[in-house]
């Protein structure tokens, strides 16, 4: 930790925001931070990775990565899925190269070990010489596969890879409760022509914390990068008198800023799907933008949510899928794909515009003049929190 942030930049990192720096420069652009950051947060974290809607039927397997650490994930029944380190204990070979579906079981690409859906070994052919050669021949070493903890939360697959985290309710519970008006279990993906569910899929140049500090922290920026928000009389979210329209959200995991739907009523327009309240007929009145740090932004409206999940592959790009969720029967009916259309064209839109300014942060990130930059103590409180959170990982003060 210190071979890469050294005491000075700590110390002006932790300092009061009126007076604090940002990370510096190499925390952005270097590949050993980048590992620092695989060690001590993304193995550490409750951390999304997909949603189970990737993996839509009992045998379907994917294979993924999490900076570099090779995983993969199978559907082994209607409301499980599980991840396995995606390695053979034998060869070292990856268990699972290419997305399958409906397997009733899992061969290894290598030697043609063969395992059940819960990773449990079942066959070794040829181990001993002989076809059908028993799991007795190995002598008493283990050939399953290695498991990770596993959970489903409103569709989104969370994994974590230490032995020593908090259980997953602690930590989602702020979010629970913040999110208590929106009944996300009647909500599903969007369906296309075919009938499948949406997934954008894309790859930013840019290193994931640039991602977050942007998608769902910086509150400022809208006016200035977002052509819908500059043509709003509505933003920046300030009254006549400069006081904010917004409040941040700081609990745990859990960064983002809520705001009245009544202040941004025609910026956002009216799309035409039944509202997530829990009460039939009084809509949520709060919207948010939200990060579960350190892999899940929401954007939470009454009557849609998008889950954006953006996971680093080096230090200067992140991968970051996306889906958009309505109420169940708005999501699939035909009569509202018009209405979806919309609605993706316009989250489609704003995603380019937000990917211009990031990719544009992240290549000044390599000059020789950026070493730590300041914040507005009005506008930045968020973006100062997320710093915070990083370092406590970091220096494993958790």
């Amino acid at each position: 930790m210190y071979d890469l942030l050294k005491s000075p930049e700590i110390q002006q990192c932790r300092a009061n925001i009126d007076s604090a720096r940002t990370l510096p420069r190499h925390a952005f652009t270097s590949e050993e931070f980048l590992w620092l950051e695989r060690d001590r947060i993304f193995s550490s974290r409750w951390t999304a990775v997909l949603f189970a809607e990737e993996l839509p039927g009992p045998g379907d397997v994917k294979p993924f990565e999490l900076v570099g650490i090779p995983l993969f994930a199978v559907r082994t029944g209607v409301d499980e899925i599980k991840v396995f380190h995606n390695i053979c204990p034998y060869d070292g070979c990856l268990v699972v190269t290419t997305p399958s579906h409906a397997l009733d079981l899992i061969e290894t690409p290598y030697h043609g070990w063969q395992y059940d859906l819960g990773g449990k070994l079942i066959k070794i052919p040829y181990w001993n010489g002989t076809e059908d050669a028993p799991l007795t021949a190995l002598n008493g070493r283990s050939g399953d596969l290695s498991s990770v903890r596993t959970v489903l939360w409103n569709g989104i697959v969370f994994i974590n890879l230490s032995k020593k985290a908090d259980s997953f309710d602690s930590v989602i519970s702020p979010l629970d409760e913040l999110l208590g008006d929106y009944r996300l279990e009647h909500t599903a993906i969007e369906v296309g022509e075919d009938t499948l569910p949406v997934f954008n899929r894309f790859t930013w140049n840019a290193n994931w914390k640039t991602v977050l500090e942007n998608t769902c922290l910086n509150i400022l920026h809208e006016h200035f990068v977002h052509a819908a928000y500059r043509t709003s009389p509505e933003t920046p979210r300030v009254d006549e008198k400069g006081n904010p329209k917004f409040f941040n959200i700081h609990e745990g995991q859990l960064l983002g800023f809520g705001y009245p739907y009544s202040e941004l009523d025609d910026t956002y327009g009216n799309l035409p799907f039944p509202h997530l309240g829990r009460t039939e007929h009084r809509a949520p009145d709060t919207g948010y933008y939200l990060t579960f740090y350190p892999s899940l932004n929401i954007t939470v409206w009454a009557n849609a949510i998008e889950f954006e999940i953006p996971l680093p592959v080096t230090p200067g790009s992140t991968h970051i899928t996306t889906a958009n969720l309505f109420e169940k029967d708005s999501a699939v009916n035909p009569e509202y794909s018009a209405a979806r259309e919309e609605y993706s064209r316009m989250f489609e839109g704003f995603i380019d515009e937000d990917r211009h300014v990031v990719e544009a942060v992240q290549k000044g990130r390599q000059s020789p003049v950026y070493i730590q930059q300041y914040y507005s103590e009005f506008w930045d409180e968020n973006h100062y929190n997320l710093t915070q959170i990083i370092l406590d990982d970091l220096e494993e003060r958790r």
